[in-house]
């Protein structure tokens, strides 16, 4: 087994509640994973770093509001949180 490690940072923002944040997280990164359209051995270097980065900004909007479902974010929102954070490798 092919072992992989190492840090990416995570998104600052003000939080509001916590419920759903791990729902946001994990329902980014499968869902970053699966539109990669690969089997999960021929995911390269760069892809779970990209991947997990996608999902700490979705589980960090996720804490900006309240609720579970109501605090998942759209596609957008986690595309404008990463392009103004420095969530990658900090």
């Amino acid at each position: 087994m092919n072992e992989r490690w190492g840090k990416v940072g995570g998104y600052p923002v003000r939080t509001n509640d916590t419920t759903g944040a791990g729902d946001g997280f994990l329902g980014a990164f499968l869902y970053y994973l699966l539109e990669l359209g690969k089997p999960l051995p021929d995911i390269g270097e760069a892809e779970p770093r990209e991947a997990l980065d996608f999902s700490n900004a979705a589980g960090a909007l996720a804490t900006a509001r309240r609720g579970a479902v109501p605090s998942l974010a759209a596609q957008e929102q986690i595309a404008g949180l990463r392009g103004l954070g420095s969530g990658k490798g900090t």
